[in-house]
């Protein structure tokens, strides 16, 4: 496979992932047990980290071997392998957000069925295992852990946020630094082209003069030649 094709091999790859991501991100949400099949949510993470994997060795592969490009279209490659790795950076952010929600949600899950499995005993029962007295109180907990399961839940919610802010931080980071490399990079491909006109103008006008130049000796050597004739018949 030439270098070229990898390249838009790798490009349709990074271009499918964000779907990837939608559905992954979707199965994570339907799950409302952990006894549901989640046969297709690992069937998809495996599928999206066998991407990341392979995109990231495609990536490493080009910029080995990116000399052996032409030079007309090496810097268009470069650019093109810059993106995709920094698109890649963006979707590895909000994969590991995903998978961070996913153990989230699951852990969430897992105390629910916890909560609901739970043997609780009547009142009475208490008061006959405790040995109380008439006029002992029982306290009732269940509002106190519902307000402590809403409480967690908020904090999880808040920790993923954080995490998805900091993903997103991270990636204007990165795409400030990729616009300052693209800048870079067309400043360098603009002098290099100028250059390259400036070249041609000089060898379109070293043509002119050495076409005036061969006219005018040819002239010359014409006359040069009259001029003997003449004096040779004389």
């Amino acid at each position: 496979m030439s270098l070229e094709e990898l390249l838009g091999r790798t490009k349709a790859e990074v271009k499918y992932l964000p779907d990837c991501l939608i559905k992954y991100e979707r199965y994570i949400v339907a799950r409302k047990s952990l006894n549901d099949k989640s046969d297709n949510l690992n069937l998809i993470e495996e599928e999206v980290t066998h991407s990341f994997e392979q995109a990231a060795k495609n990536c490493t592969h080009l910029s080995n071997n990116l000399m052996e490009i032409p030079a007309t279209k090496r810097n268009q490659v470069r650019m093109s392998i810059d993106q995709i790795k920094y698109e890649l950076k963006l979707l590895r952010g909000s994969f590991d957000a995903l998978q961070k929600r996913k153990d989230v949600l699951e852990q969430d899950l897992r105390n629910r069925e916890e909560l609901l499995n739970f043997d609780f005993a009547p009142n009475s029962v208490l008061h006959n295992r405790a040995g109380a007295s008439r006029g002992d109180t029982v306290l009732q907990l269940d509002a106190e852990i519902d307000h402590h399961n809403r409480l967690s839940n908020v904090g999880s919610r808040l920790d993923e946020m954080i995490s998805m802010g900091q993903a997103s931080l991270s990636g204007l980071r990165e795409q400030g630094i990729s616009l300052k490399d693209a800048r870079r990079k067309v400043l360098d491909l603009a002098k290099s082209l100028g250059l390259s006109n400036t070249v041609m103008r000089l060898i379109e006008r070293r043509t002119k003069e050495d076409k005036i130049l061969f006219w005018c000796l040819a002239i010359g050597s014409l006359i040069l030649m009259l001029l003997i004739w003449k004096f040779f018949r004389a």
